[in-house]
């Protein structure tokens, strides 16, 4: 009967630390999360928009993967390289990356106020509705 006990405890203690691992980890998605290629302690993206900065989208089709994602949104250009190991949807983000994110913003996955407002931060220009998408 010791035996049976024994492992018993071997086994919750084994359970308990693959538990404890998943959580840390953020098992919330299939994606496996990597660190962006510049992270930025502070959280802001790697690019900066310059005033007037305008981007093709040539240009924001190329950021489209998990070390360099840009969106848009209602006609602006965002970075939210630095987001995604944070967003509260995990990696349901890049379902819009490099393109056009609005619908899912306001109409498939509604955001509240405050992501409205936390994007705000990860602005670095606009698009050039000129060229054709």
């Amino acid at each position: 009967m010791p035996d049976l006990q024994l492992i018993a405890l071997a086994l919750t203690a084994v359970l308990s630390v693959i538990v404890i691992f998943l959580l840390l980890r953020g098992g919330n998605s299939a994606v496996t999360p990597r660190t962006p290629r510049t992270p930025r302690m502070d959280g802001k993206p790697r690019w900066h928009a310059k005033p007037g900065a305008v981007y093709t989208w040539d240009e924001i089709k190329k950021h489209k993967t998990q070390d360099d994602l840009w969106v848009v949104v209602s006609g602006k250009v965002y970075d939210v390289t630095s987001w995604l190991p944070r967003h509260p949807g995990g990696f349901a983000i890049m379902n819009a990356a490099g393109d056009d994110a609005t619908e899912w913003m306001k109409e498939i996955l509604p955001h509240p106020e405050t992501a409205w407002k936390e994007l705000e931060d990860y602005y670095i220009g606009n698009v050039d509705e000129k060229k054709a998408k």
